[in-house]
């Protein structure tokens, strides 16, 4: 864990200092995230971080599993939040992409199967 930049918070200089050190913080965080996201790679990875993240599934279960469920999808939505805040256009990007990239998987797999249902007819 990081040291804390403010040891006194009654002193308006270490507030200062702290505050101006957590936005250089947040924009070099944020400028990573848009170079991330400013390639397909990086789009497909985030994008397949999301997905595994859990935060289009239901997390109810009924085992204690479920809090962990419900953490990991906290985590996804935060990223998935940041990346709208990085850059809609590229979050819509990578959300068609992702859908593309289903479509022809599940158009592979369709053909796979109708292939072997054709060969096992003859």
């Amino acid at each position: 864990m990081p040291e804390p930049v403010v040891k006194n918070a009654g002193d308006p200089a270490q507030v200062k200092r702290a505050r101006r050190l957590e936005n250089r913080r947040e924009a070099f965080a944020s400028g990573m995230l848009h170079a991330v996201l400013d390639t397909v790679a990086g789009r497909a990875f985030v994008w397949d971080l999301i997905s595994r993240a859990g935060v289009f599934a239901s997390p109810f279960r009924l085992t204690d599993e479920i809090y962990y469920l419900v953490g990991r999808a906290d985590f996804g939505r935060e990223l998935l939040a940041r990346c709208v805040e990085s850059d809609n256009e590229l979050y819509i990007l990578m959300e068609r992409e992702a859908r593309e990239r289903a479509a022809r998987e599940q158009a592979e797999t369709d053909a796979a199967h109708t292939a072997r249902a054709e060969q096992g007819a003859d």
